[in-house]
């Protein structure tokens, strides 16, 4: 997963300051916790919910949007 989310810093998909670390415990954390300490089951539903929510935020962001590491400074 580290692997992939380097190529797409690399590529310019993800930001170029993404967390690559940070990014894989976001993405992990939600389903180890749901599955371990709630004992409930991991749909795909879910999963790609995890996904979206932790791309979301390592995604370039235009420049001039609301809290983008593109953003002027005030």
């Amino acid at each position: 997963m580290a692997a992939v989310l380097r190529r797409g810093i690399a590529r310019g998909a993800l930001r170029a300051d993404a967390d690559v670390t940070l990014a894989l415990e976001l993405l992990a954390g939600p389903l180890f916790y749901r599955y371990l300490w709630l004992g409930t089951p991991i749909d795909e539903p879910y999963v790609r919910a995890v996904v979206a929510a932790v791309l979301d935020h390592l995604m370039p962001r235009a420049r001039g949007a609301p809290g983008g590491s593109n953003a002027p400074d005030p």
